[in-house]
This record gives C-alpha cells, sequence and structure tokens, in this order.
C-alpha cells in the first residue's frame, strides 16, 4: 500500500511518499519477511509464510494525511509461536531529517549527553519503547515538501506495548518500524546517561488463535521547513481531542501553589530565601525535609520569581502583609551578591561561603526579568526598589558587552572575572526575555535592538533546525525548556516593534517545545502510582532526550500559546495551552492529611517528576522496572510557573479570561 498526502493506493504513484511493507516475524534473532508477493483484499493486503496469515486493512481516518492499518495475525500453523511481529514502512523520498519525538533530535548529534546518539548502535537499530514519546512509538521523516510518520495506536494495553526504529537504506531513505512488544536494544536507557543490557518481550501464540493490532501511517507538508514533526502534532490533536477537566480551579491552583511556595520558604542570615527542594526526611518515616541549602535564583529554585510573586500577593491580590515583606527580605538579599560586572552568584549558598561557580544565562536571565517586574511592583506602592532596576540593568549591560555572532550570549560566566567559562546552547533565550522586560520597563532602545539581534542567531542557528540545547542546567543535551523564553520574547518584541515576524518565532518556537509533550495517555501497570494517584499523561512534557522523565514544565508556557492563539485566531494553541494547564494540576495535594507512599505530604506540593517508561533517576527515585512510579521530590518552580502563568494570564488579558484555561 502506498499512502500520499491525498490518500492511498495499491500502485506507486507520483506523489506517494511511504509505502507498507510486508511484516516481518523475528524468531530467535532471525528476521524472516511474509510472503513478498502479497494477495489483494478489499481496501488492503494479505500476506502468508511460516504457517502465519497477516491480513491488512486500511482506511484514512477524518485526520487529513493519518491512515490507520488495521492488522490480523493467524497461527495457522500447528505449534506454539514465540516470536516478534515487526511492522514496516518505507519513505519514497530521501530524508534529510529524522526525529523520535522526546527522544531522538537527528540522532541527538548535537547534544553532549550520553543517551543514545545516530539511528543505530554496535550494527544495530535503536529499538524505542512506544512509552518514551510524546506520540507512541512514532517516527517522523522529512524534506522541505513532505513529511512521513508511523506511530502506534494509543487505545488499548496491547496496541501501545511496542517499540518503535529506524533504519537508514542506501538510497538515503528511512525505513520505520514498529516492533511488538516492546524492545530495547541494542541497550536500554534507564538512567541518566546510563545504558542497562537491552530489553525483550515477546508475543505467544498458541494454534489456531490470532491478534489483533492497529498502527497509523501519517503523510503531511511540513508546517515550515524542518517542522515535519510539527504537522504530525497538529494532526495528532484532532485524532486524540483532549477533552479531560482541570483537576483543580483557578483559584485552588493558585492557592496551593502559594502554600506550596510557603513551606520553600526559610529563614537565613539577614532574610529569607526560597529553598530549591524538598525530600523525604531520612530521619522520620512519615515526612519531608531540606536536606540541600540550595537558594538558586532561577532555572529550578526561582527565588527571584517567588519573591517577586510574594509581592504581587500583596499588592495585586490584597494579600497578607507578610507576603511583602518576605518578598522585599529575598530580593534585598541578592542585591548584595552582585558584582560590578553585572554577574552574582546564581546559588545564594556560594556568596554566604564564598565558594564561588560559574554563572549561567539561564538564572541571571530569568534575576533580571523578575526584578524589572518587581521594580514596576513596587514603584506601584510608592517603596523605592531602585536597587532592584540596577540589578537588573547591569545584567543587561553585561549581556550587551558578551553577544557575539559566533557563540551569542554563550552558556556561563566566572563571576568575579568576568570571563566566559562555558560555550554553546541555546540558553540565551533568557537573556533575550530579560532584554524584552527590560525595554518594557524602560523603554530603553537598545535592549530592544539587542534582542533582535539575538533572537535572528538562534533561530537561525537552532530553531530554525528544530533543535535546542542546554537549557536544563543538569543537562548537556536537546531539550525542551530554552524553547520557552523564546516564545515569550518574540511576542513581547511584537507587541514592542509590530513586526509580524515574531509572531512566526513565537509559532516556530512554540511548535518546537510542543514536540516534547505527551498526546496520549501511557497505559502502566495496574496498581503503579499513576493509577493510585490519578496521574496521566496526556499534556505532560519530557525534560530532554537526555533525562526522560515527564512534568508538569508546560504550564510556564500556557499563557503563550494563549497568546499566540489571540493574535492568530488558530485554535490548535488554545488546544495546547489547555493540555499542559490541566496536567499540570495532577496529583497536587489538596488535603493536611494526604499520604503518598506512606508519608504524609504538606498541603500544596506536588513531585517534580512521574516515570512511564524503562527509566528513572537514581538520585531522586529508582525502579526501573516500575513503570508508571512518581518520584518524592518537590521542587520550588512546580508552584512558581503556575502563579507564574496565572500573574501573566491577569496582566495580559485580564481575570476574565481564565476560561480560556478550561475551567
Amino acid at each position: 500500500m502506498y499512502f500520499s498526502k491525498k490518500g492511498f493506493t495499491k500502485v506507486r504513484e507520483a506523489d506517494s511518499a511511504i509505502v507498507l511493507l510486508a511484516p516481518i516475524c523475528e524468531i530467535n534473532g532471525r528476521e524472516t519477511v511474509l510472503d513478498a508477493a502479497p494477495c489483494e483484499v478489499e481496501n488492503g493486503l494479505e500476506w502468508r509464510g511460516t504457517d502465519m496469515r497477516v491480513t491488512d486493512r486500511v482506511e484514512k481516518t477524518e485526520v487529513g494525511g493519518i491512515y490507520t492499518v488495521h492488522r490480523r495475525v493467524e497461527n495457522n500453523g500447528r505449534y506454539r509461536r514465540v516470536f516478534k511481529l515487526i511492522c514496516e514502512t518505507k519513505d519514497l523520498f530521501p530524508a534529510v531529517k529524522y526525529t523520535v519525538p522526546c527522544v531522538s533530535y537527528d540522532g541527538n548529534e548535537r547534544s553532549l549527553g550520553d543517551e543514545p546518539h545516530g539511528w543505530e548502535k554496535d550494527g544495530e537499530c535503536w529499538k524505542f519503547a512506544g512509552d518514551r514519546s510524546g506520540i507512541c512509538a512514532a517516527t517522523v521523516t522529512e524534506n522541505s515538501d513532505v513529511c512521513a510518520a508511523m506511530f502506534a495506536c494509543a487505545d488499548g494495553r496491547f496496541n501501545q506495548d511496542c517499540a518503535s526504529a529506524f533504519i537508514r537504506d542506501r538510497d538515503g531513505c528511512f525505513f520505520h518500524r514498529i516492533y511488538y512488544p516492546v524492545t530495547e536494544a541494542p541497550y536500554s536507557y534507564i538512567g541518566h546517561d546510563e545504558t542497562a543490557p537491552r530489553y525483550d518481550t515477546y508475543l505467544t501464540m498458541e494454534p489456531d488463535s490470532y491478534i489483533e493490532l492497529a498502527f497509523h501511517v501519517f503523510v503531511g507538508t511540513p508546517i515550515y521547513e524542518s517542522f515535519g514533526t510539527a504537522s504530525l502534532y497538529v494532526a495528532v490533536s484532532k485524532l486524540i481531542p483532549f477533552e479531560r477537566k482541570p483537576d483543580l480551579n483557578v483559584e485552588d491552583a493558585y492557592r496551593t501553589s502559594l502554600a506550596f511556595s510557603e513551606h520553600m520558604l526559610c529563614d537565613v542570615p539577614g532574610g529569607k530565601m526560597f529553598r530549591n527542594i524538598m525530600l523525604p526526611d531520612p530521619n522520620d518515616p512519615e515526612g519531608y525535609g531540606f536536606q540541600f541549602p540550595v537558594y538558586e535564583a532561577g532555572w529550578s529554585g526561582q527565588n527571584f520569581s517567588q519573591a517577586r510573586l510574594f509581592i504581587n500577593e500583596y499588592v495585586k491580590r490584597g494579600g497578607d502583609k507578610k507576603y511583602l515583606d518576605a518578598g522585599l527580605a529575598c530580593l534585598d538579599l541578592w542585591m548584595q551578591t552582585q558584582e560590578e560586572n553585572g554577574l552574582f552568584p546564581i546559588n545564594y549558598v556560594r556568596f554566604m561561603n564564598k565558594k564561588y561557580a560559574p554563572a549561567d544565562i539561564c538564572n541571571i536571565g530569568w534575576a533580571a526579568c523578575e526584578c524589572f517586574a518587581a521594580y514596576r511592583l513596587t514603584r506601584e506602592i510608592g517603596i523605592d526598589r531602585t536597587s532592584y532596576l540596577r540589578f537588573a540593568e547591569r545584567i543587561c549591560d553585561f549581556f550587551e558587552r558578551v553577544f557575539n555572532d559566533e557563540d551569542g550570549f554563550g552558556l556561563s560566566y566566572n563571576i568575579k572575572e568576568g570571563t566566559k567559562a562555558q560555550s554553546g546552547g541555546s540558553i540565551g533565550g533568557f537573556a533575550c526575555m530579560a532584554l524584552t522586560e527590560g525595554a518594557r520597563t524602560t523603554g530603553n532602545e537598545r535592549y530592544i535592538a539587542l534582542a533582535e539581534r539575538a533572537m535572528d542567531f538562534y533561530f537561525e542557528r537552532d530553531i530554525n533546525n528544530f533543535i535546542c540545547t542546554a537549557g536544563a542546567i543538569d543537562c548537556t543535551c536537546i531539550d525542551k525548556e530554552t524553547a520557552y523564553p523564546f516564545v515569550r520574547a518574540a511576542l513581547d518584541l511584537y507587541d514592542l516593534t509590530g513586526n509580524e515576524k515574531y509572531i512566526t518565532y513565537a509559532k516556530k518556537a512554540g511548535y518546537y517545545f510542543l514536540s516534547y509533550t505527551f498526546m496520549y495517555d501511557v497505559i502502566c501497570p495496574e496498581g503503579c502510582d499513576f493509577d493510585t494517584y490519578g496521574y496521566y499523561t496526556s499534556g505532560a512534557t519530557s525534560v530532554s532526550t537526555q533525562h526522560p522523565a515527564l512534568d508538569p514544565w508546560g504550564e510556564v508556557i500556557v499563557c503563550e500559546y494563549i497568546r499566540i492563539y489571540r493574535l492568530t485566531g488558530e485554535d490548535i494553541w488554545l488546544d495546547f495551552a489547555r493540555r499542559m494547564w490541566a496536567n499540570a494540576l495532577c496529583c497536587i495535594a489538596t488535603d493536611e492529611n494526604v499520604r503518598w507512599h506512606g508519608r504524609k505530604r504538606p498541603y500544596g506540593t506536588q513531585s517534580e517528576a512521574y516515570f512511564p517508561s524503562r527509566w528513572a533517576r537514581e538520585k531522586y527515585y529508582r525502579n526501573v522496572e516500575k513503570r508508571g512510579s512518581i518520584n518524592h521530590l518537590f521542587a520550588c518552580w512546580c508552584a512558581a510557573y503556575r502563579m507564574l502563568c496565572l500573574d501573566r494570564m491577569k496582566e495580559v488579558y485580564g481575570e476574565s479570561d481564565y476560561s480560556l484555561l478550561g475551567d
């Protein structure tokens, strides 16, 4: 069967893009192709071999470009069969880009991590369990004119119990494969930069029995060059509509987040700080505590955001003055840490103990952005905090000094010397976000000019190629987090300049971010944490290719997706926003007496990481054989981003538009 953008045929036509090949049975490691001269059946083909009969029937779905292959496999022999079934298609065009969403972007060749690279290892193609990808077992190929994909049907445990693979042929065209059941080979990626021996499972069929499964083929046009995966995501959003409602209303989402942040607030000499993480207390089998004295400016710890949001609680929401006092006490301490060159220790502990480490652009970009906003807030109520403005301006002055057309803003800098410590990465988006917030606050045209120049640089080098790197500071790989500031900064630049190219920029970065989003609910073993505590994967985001845990990080981009929706009228952005917002409200402790894993969870807390696949980080929770697990770590950013989203929604659109979140 041949597939094109307009339909499927049994003979190859000029516009055919991908072809369904004969089924393959793998027995004892040996692959056997069933009859290469199939019999025709209505809307399909029948294949025979090794005492087995396989019947394929193809239907065109209501979603343009997506076709469903219904495959029935019969054991007509006298003996039990133990085997793997391989479903295979082949592109009819040489691809210039290949992607396994959430898992591999052009083979992760631009990643510095030790996750799988390339399409093969040691002479064998990489096989990834379907539950690692945001679209089950998806493989995507493309050139400038056409994109093609193959992915598993998400209906039912049997259909999801599979794996994906690529094989590049000598002619430059790719084979797409789905293996049933799960196979991970030649190694299984089980932890941060850690592999284990291959993982094999098998189908067993008794004589005169049959199995039925379904998978999909997609043919479309890349939305932009290199954005074929985005085209697939748009199509799948229609194939698998999101019908869930958020577990909490907006006010409860905000209040639980505020309570979570209060749990993280602590006293330090001279003021207040927000801790990064809360973990199980080793001395209390029922409680949680703070084992690591880490107070981070941005990224995971979000001290600057948390402090500003506490000020906002008092100024904008009429909250208790204790929030104003705590927010000021936190930011005032940070003001003491800055060098004349604009840099500062991104973890406050390093300022206290004078053990400095390089400052990364992500953290200092977040700090400048939030300082500009905090300055505006305090000015509203007559509190003089020009120190916040000067702190942020020094950082932007630093950005002006270091930017160049070879490395952008770089990655990190030595604090005292102001010299570059590490190059590379797409992390300069956080500098762009700070510059646009600075322009909004001060009207400084230089900030706009530099943001425009930097955005052109990063889009040309990275985002236009559907790749971002190094946003997650504990990962050195291709990731999603770096894309968020580009969306926000692009929309701000549109507001500041009126140049419509920044709407396109925002959409491009938004589509890339989306490629880390799960569009279906992974079915994990019965009795797992997901079942017990009511977690689902739709709308969750995978961290990175090196760190494939799921998280609610998508909450931070929700307002920006709605901004795109309001600017373009394209409903798809509202759909994406609602998926991510609903998922971000999963598994928040809304009762003081909630117990998880035998421990009493503080009100408002939420776990940071969720593990649907055979991967888990030993530092936080390790049992890769127990899919559907939830970790025991509460990170500050989970609450900060929810409050940040709601604050931006209110600031940009007014409170009435909270209804857009599907509340």
